[in-house]
């Protein structure tokens, strides 16, 4: 078993209140769709859509590339690109659970 490290007393991250995208990549050659995300503390989160052992199969990522490039998620839910990509994250991971406020970039 690799080395791991167990803490005394956990890490607290009470005072994450925000995220937001600082990045996003579109792969259409080894389908998938990366996006860094960073809290109001500086840390940093790394959303994966990639092809897994049968849950998530390339045709489900080139899906989303095309809907992405088509912009359907401004033109179909009224949405921005960023908030498209934070509903589709909170959707699917529970620690990212709230609102999303502000003005498209």
């Amino acid at each position: 078993m690799a080395e791991v490290l167990t803490l005394t007393t956990p890490v607290s991250t009470a005072n994450i209140v925000t995220w937001d995208v600082k990045n996003i990549y579109l792969d259409k050659e080894t389908p998938s769709i990366k996006v860094t995300l960073a809290n109001n503390l500086g840390q940093r989160y790394v959303y994966r859509a990639v092809v897994e052992n049968g849950t998530v199969t390339a045709a489900d990522i080139i899906v989303g590339l095309s809907f992405i490039n088509q912009g359907k998620f401004k033109t179909v839910q009224s949405k921005s690109l960023e908030k498209w990509l934070i509903d589709k994250i909170k959707a699917e991971l529970p620690q990212f659970a709230g609102t999303v406020s502000g003005t498209e970039f």
